[in-house]
């Protein structure tokens, strides 16, 4: 039997939800986007006039922060360790190529150990990684 009260079902879809889940996956990707782009560290590169924008798959970074504090691939590293582990990739690449990323406000005695550490792990290879700037 046919029930009158069930004749004005409504058959159709609310995408509302589905738009608003939609635009919460879009924010996070662009934020994660960004954050994949600029490197995970912040860190407040120096400016040079003869920088050159380098970017290759086989270069490692060695980021130093102001406060000297080091990263490996983004990893936290021991600076009393910092040599073994590079000499731990230069095994497994030897032609790596460290670059090194050492904000404007680091001190300079933190970036000749990051370049000792380099050089007692046998990398010859090695950038310091700055901004380009047409001002100076």
């Amino acid at each position: 039997m046919h029930n009158p009260n069930h004749d004005d079902e409504i058959a159709e879809i609310n995408i509302v939800p589905l738009v608003d889940v939609v635009l919460v996956i879009l924010i996070i990707f662009l934020v994660t986007a960004t954050l994949i782009a600029q490197g995970a560290i912040p860190i407040d590169l120096p400016n040079a006039k003869t920088a050159v924008i380098k970017q290759e798959i086989k270069d490692i970074p060695l980021t130093i922060k102001s406060d000297g504090t080091m990263f490996i691939n983004e990893n936290k590293t021991d600076p009393k360790l910092i040599t073994e582990t590079l000499k731990t990739l230069k095994s497994d690449n030897p032609n790596i190529i460290i670059k090194i990323r050492a904000d404007k406000n680091t001190q300079f005695d933190f970036v000749v150990r990051a370049i000792d550490a380099c050089r007692a792990a046998g990398i010859e290879r090695y950038n310091i990684e700055t901004l380009k700037d047409d001002r100076i």
